[in-house]
């Protein structure tokens, strides 16, 4: 089975701490793989390292290797990795702007400017999550006001308006009731069809319901993953 994104002795420290030690792993492409592990054993790290966020921070050293269908992601611009490999974080972070402007943000950083274009992606991925029934007619108040459950479906829908290839989640659920995790657990299930996603949860009944593959990460090492 073909991977989208593999890890070669990757490893992460924090000055003296080692959080990632010598990873090597294959993340298969258009399925779901689910991370689980304990508080503070390197996924979320793991995460970031896949987006190259890490790269950002100080006092951290990286050594290893990270490829997206076969190129190093150190050796692509930022800005290119970040538009093939989207992350959404565990507390959504919305924009303090419409819901609009959430959603075409990045479609007009990459130079979409025709609103009837916007309008159209807008709507199609708003539908996709789930959301654009409930804010078709509130497109132009603040993202501020939605519940959580609807912040953490904008996010999702605001990081498929630039057709990633992968989509990493870093416990999207973990503050969620059982309605809204269900709403998303579903979206994911739909979109792998067309994407990869890597979903970091401390649910295991949540990797159960909706991992193609689950991986367990203790002590910064991830186990062999398990097909189900």
């Amino acid at each position: 089975m073909q991977n989208i994104i593999e890890t070669d002795r990757l490893s992460v420290s924090y000055g003296s701490q080692k959080v990632l030690d010598n990873i090597s792993y294959g993340f298969k492409k258009n399925k779901i793989t689910a991370i689980l592990g304990s508080s503070g054993c390197g996924k979320t790290t793991l995460l970031h390292a896949l987006n190259n966020l890490l790269s950002e921070e100080e006092n951290i050293k990286i050594s290893g290797d990270i490829q997206l269908e076969g190129t190093s992601i150190y050796s692509m611009q930022n800005e290119i990795l970040r538009k093939k490999v989207g992350l959404v974080f565990q507390t959504p972070v919305v924009f303090p702007m419409s819901i609009y402007k959430n959603m075409s943000y990045a479609l007009s950083y990459h130079g979409i400017s025709s609103k009837k274009e916007l309008d159209r992606i807008i709507e199609e991925k708003l539908k996709f999550a789930g959301l654009y029934g409930e804010v078709k007619d509130k497109l132009k108040k603040s993202a501020l006001k939605l519940s959580g459950g609807q912040k953490q479906r904008l996010c999702i829908a605001r990081a498929l308006t630039i057709e990633p290839k992968v989509l990493l989640l870093d416990e999207p659920c973990s503050a969620l009731d059982i309605e809204n995790t269900l709403l998303i657990e579903k979206l994911l299930t739909e979109l792998k069809s067309g994407i990869s996603i890597i979903i970091v949860t401390h649910n295991i009944e949540q990797a159960k319901r909706i991992g193609d593959e689950i991986v367990t990460m203790k002590s910064g090492s991830l186990s062999e993953g398990i097909s189900l």
